[in-house]
């Protein structure tokens, strides 16, 4: 089918495809650019964040120092208030030079008797504050101050504010009491910004530029915009409140970002030009080598729908090969699985006919064997096969082609059956009894089925067309081979197993008719023979005796075979119920053995049949462990439901063993207990050399068997 190609310029399209390139660098160059804008920032305010912390705690010290000196003027106060006038006087700027000296920042310190400041120091520049009355300051605020300090006795920062004896300050209260009655106040100035400039927020220096705003949110020192720029903010706690310290680059965040943020940018957008210019190189490249390929646009297009299809068949060969791996776990039944076998074949290697030997070892032409033909599929059917080739053998001396696959282990190939090779020949020359039926064949390959490095047989296959099978083709069915070898080995264990199986039941089942049925029958045909002679001799009497002994014998014979009958039937416990089935075998065992047997069983339970069928086996091979190996002469049998559970008990008065220890019938045990784990149930066996022997099953009464 021809095909239309389209050609287009290679710059065209070089500069389109560049041009979308471009498009997608720029948004990630955006992206990137944003990103580590962020990150600078981030580094940037942490660097910020550190230095406000440290000159807020250094702040914090000094103001806490500062607060600290009230504590010894309070204590002076207290120790001195019974003086008065000059005397007092005298002994205050004695202390407080001392308290003043090297009190940097620290205005004036004052006491206020009765709220009223009569003692100042230093009294230079501090006379104005000689009668200032705290409590009636025309400044709300500064009367609140002063009467929490009253109220509260803890230290009370007022302001800053402006100051009685001018400038602007803090005004550091507390109330002195004597005997829980107020006496005054003392009270230090201090001048805020001498503090600041020892804590070094001047705005002339660093790189950073400061503001502070009290609790009630009033700037009191640096610019008030300050705070509506995004700073970073270290809180200064207070005795009552706290102030915020917040910081900024001089020049703004962004400003101080842009050094990094212009060599980054630079940087970058050199880097995408070049990816653009490369990205255009490479598409024109491209674009110019997409003229050359589409002058072979049909040669690809065939062979890309070829490859295309080889990959479809490799994926279905090795789907195939899983499911056929997973199949022969669970297909034992030799013919379903022989034809399962060629069936799916034919997805993993097409074949027009196929066919599965089995390797006969025995003598035959020189000792080389034969092959058997255990099942084909192909034009011809099985009937119309037969009829060409009714022995379905091959003797291998007459099948070199086949002796050759048994001699390698490997797949042998013959890529044209008509060709003069050897093995052409000699395929030509096995298949001439078939005549024109074979005329299809053009191909053959034989792959050994080999099991533990043994070969159990050959698959054969051909098709059609010829040189249709490569090595590829040999490698799949080899594998393929190897699955169906396995299988067809556990299909022949399977059914060697159940033939065992059944001829051992059997086998029992005669011992079990000569122990005991045919035993009776023998006696019942004495006792009617006795009978009938005492009955000629006319002693009806003794005759009578006689055939009360063989009745006795038939009802013993009559029990014997219910049994019988009811374990080749066991599907009967549906109907008849595992009470019914139990009280048979209790029966069937005094019958036989003449012990006593005592049965304790509970009404018919409602449980699913696997259960039921579990517990009587279970019972079954206890009793007969108690007949063959215990020498006992009672037994109880008991069945008991206990809620959700069924609990079957055998228990006997004889001889006993060691469970640790290897004992007559333990494969027995083995059984019972693998039926009752299959359950979910519990199995215990108790016993002792002389103390006889219990056996105890515990299942639930609804339960998925475990696989």
């Amino acid at each position: 089918m021809p095909e239309l190609v389209t050609k287009s310029r290679p710059r065209t399209k070089a500069l389109g495809g560049a041009a979308l390139f471009f498009l997608l660098l720029m948004l990630a160059w955006w992206w990137g650019d944003r990103w580590y804008q962020a990150q600078l920032l981030a580094e940037q305010r942490a660097e910020a964040a550190l230095e406000v912390t440290l000159r807020g705690n250094v702040l914090s010290s000094i103001l806490n120092r500062r607060f600290a000196r009230l504590q010894g003027l309070n204590g002076f106060v207290q120790t001195r208030s019974d003086l008065t006038g000059e005397a007092f006087d005298r002994e205050f700027k004695a202390f407080t030079s001392a308290l003043y000296e090297e009190a940097r920042g620290v205005r004036a310190v004052t006491v206020a008797p009765d709220g009223v400041v009569r003692h100042v120091y230093p009294p230079a520049d501090n006379a104005p504050l000689l009668g200032y009355r705290p409590l009636e300051d025309p400044r709300p605020e500064i009367r609140e101050d002063a009467e929490r300090a009253i109220r509260t006795g803890n230290v009370v920062v007022s302001g800053p504010s402006e100051l009685v004896q001018g400038g602007f300050g803090l005004n550091v209260w507390r109330a002195v009491y004597r005997e829980d009655t107020f006496w005054g106040l003392v009270g230090v100035t201090l001048d805020v910004r001498a503090l600041l400039a020892e804590v070094g927020l001047d705005q002339s220096q660093g790189d950073l530029t400061y503001a502070l705003r009290d609790g009630a949110g009033r700037v009191f020192f640096g610019d008030p915009r300050l705070f509506q720029r995004d700073p970073v903010i270290n809180v200064i706690e207070l005795p009552e409140g706290a102030w915020e310290l917040a910081a900024i680059p001089r020049e703004g965040w962004a400003a101080t970002l842009q050094p990094a943020l212009s060599l980054y940018r630079g940087v970058t957008l050199v880097i995408v030009f070049l990816l653009t210019g490369l990205a255009y190189l490479s598409i024109n490249r491209q674009a110019r080598l997409q003229e050359a390929v589409d002058r072979r646009t049909r040669e690809i297009a065939r062979a890309n729908a070829l490859l295309e299809q080889r990959v479809r068949e490799r994926t279905r060969e090795l789907e195939t090969l899983l499911e056929l791996s997973q199949n022969v776990t669970s297909t034992l039944e030799l013919r379903p699985l022989l034809r399962l076998i060629l069936e799916q074949l034919q997805i993993v290697v097409d074949y027009t006919a196929a066919g599965i030997y089995l390797y006969e070892e025995e003598e035959e032409k020189g000792g080389e064997g034969a092959l058997h033909l255990l099942h084909s599929q192909g034009p011809l059917d099985e009937t119309e096969l037969r009829n060409l080739w009714p022995s379905q053998r091959w003797p291998l001396a007459d099948a070199p082609h086949h002796q050759e696959v048994l001699k390698r282990r490997a797949p042998v190939l013959i890529p044209d059956v008509h060709a003069d090779t050897d093995l052409a020949r000699a395929f030509r020359e096995m298949m001439a009894y078939l005549g024109d039926h074979i005329a299809h064949a053009a191909t053959w390959m034989g792959v050994p089925l080999l099991v533990q490095d043994r070969v159990i047989g050959i698959l054969a296959f051909d098709h059609d067309e010829p040189n249709y099978y490569d090595e590829r083709d040999a490698r799949l069915a080899l594998a393929f081979a190897g699955y169906a070898a396995v299988a067809i080995e556990n299909a022949q264990l399977y059914a060697q197993a159940r033939s065992l199986a059944i001829l051992q039941e059997r086998q029992r089942l005669a011992r079990e008719l000569h122990d005991s049925v045919s035993q009776a029958l023998y006696g019942i045909s004495l006792g009617t023979l006795t009978a009938r002679r005492l009955w000629e001799r006319d002693r009806p009497d003794d005759a009578q005796e006689a055939l009360t002994y063989a009745h006795s014998l038939a009802e013993t014979a009559l029990t014997e075979m219910r049994a019988l009958i009811f374990e080749l039937h066991p599907e009967s416990l549906e109907q008849e119920g595992l009470v019914a089935a139990l009280e048979k075998q209790a029966a069937a065992l005094r019958a036989r053995e003449s012990l006593t047997v005592e049965t304790d069983l509970c009404p018919e339970p409602e449980a699913p049949l696997p259960v039921k069928e579990a517990l009587y086996r279970v019972a079954q091979e206890a009793l007969h462990n108690v007949a063959k190996h215990a020498r006992a002469g009672r037994v109880t049998l008991g069945l008991a439901q206990n809620g959700d559970h069924l609990t079957l008990t055998v228990r006997d008065d004889g001889r006993g063993f060691d469970p640790q220890q290897p004992f007559p019938g333990h494969l027995g045990l083995r059984s019972m207990r693998e039926r009752v784990d299959q359950l979910s149930g519990r199995f215990s066996v108790e016993s002792a050399p002389g103390r006889g022997t219990q056996i105890q099953a515990r299942v639930p009464l609804a339960v998925e068997q475990q696989t």
